[in-house]
């Protein structure tokens, strides 16, 4: 770890304000390998560095990488963002339930380390979250960066309401990074499988549900992983996700584009 988190300003402020519970913080957690040297890492968390909303920690989980991903942390001279780095190279999901655990806020977010929010996404949840109190997971839009810099924006996922959750799905609505939750909730639905091979989670995902495989997937859930649509089906078999018609993130393809192509001046109505 290169940074203490103890000492990060809005995280302080937030113990000290706890009384009045209206201050909404976030822990946005980074997994990442070898996304230093093609200055995607850097993107990612510039992205969180510019948010118009600024009560907030990033956690980078080092999944073994061979690039210096602690030097870059360093150079950013920022304590709301922290690297830890795994002992072993161990794939996605072990670095996504290490960083949910090290967390010291309430509301939990997922940044692929290639992608990027836009600068006001932390300040609409937070009002979101504000005035939906009862509330424990939220999803939104995003826009994908084509090739040649087109933007398109993804429809919002908005599965039926149940008394309890939403009813099944398939994946395709949603992906990483476009909803946020409630850390306790992962004390009821529990954390990803601990694994690195992905056929290995696909076999213990069906297991936990079944109706995924009777009604979706023989074989993995994603391409090849599907963990983000794994863990919004846990999610949402428990809670309602308030859906929020604004887009939010850029999500880019293959290795993304240069650090002086991303469009933060884009608005969207």
């Amino acid at each position: 770890m290169v940074s203490n988190r103890s000492d990060c300003p809005a995280l302080a402020l937030g113990v000290a304000m706890s009384s009045g519970g209206n201050l909404v913080q976030f822990s946005i957690i980074v997994p990442t390998f070898n996304r230093v040297l093609d200055g995607l890492l850097l993107r990612a968390l510039r992205s969180i560095q510019s948010q118009s909303y600024r009560f907030w920690e990033a956690i980078v989980v080092d999944d073994c990488s061979t690039e210096p991903v602690e030097k870059l942390v360093e150079s950013l001279k920022d304590s709301r963002i922290s690297c830890l780095r795994q002992e072993k190279r161990g794939e996605r999901l072990l670095a996504w339930n290490r960083g949910f655990k090290e967390a010291k806020t309430d509301w939990l977010a997922m940044l692929c380390s290639d992608d990027a929010l836009l600068p006001h996404c932390l300040e609409v949840l937070s009002s979101a979250v504000q005035a939906h109190p009862e509330a424990k997971v939220f999803n939104f839009q995003e826009a994908l960066v084509g090739e040649n810099g087109s933007l398109r924006i993804r429809n919002l996922f908005q599965p039926k309401q149940l008394e309890t959750g939403h009813e099944f799905f398939c994946s395709g609505g949603i992906s990483t990074g476009n909803f946020i939750f409630k850390k306790e909730c992962l004390s009821e639905v529990g954390y990803f499988p601990e694994t690195s091979n992905f056929w290995e989670f696909s076999r213990l995902a069906k297991e936990e549900f079944p109706e995924i495989a009777e009604k979706c997937y023989k074989g993995e859930l994603g391409n090849p992983w599907g963990e983000d649509y794994f863990l919004f089906f846990k999610l949402t078999r428990k809670y309602h996700s308030i859906p929020l018609p604004v887009v939010l993130m850029l999500k880019y393809p293959g290795k993304g584009r240069p650090l002086n192509k991303l469009p933060w001046t884009t608005t969207f109505g």
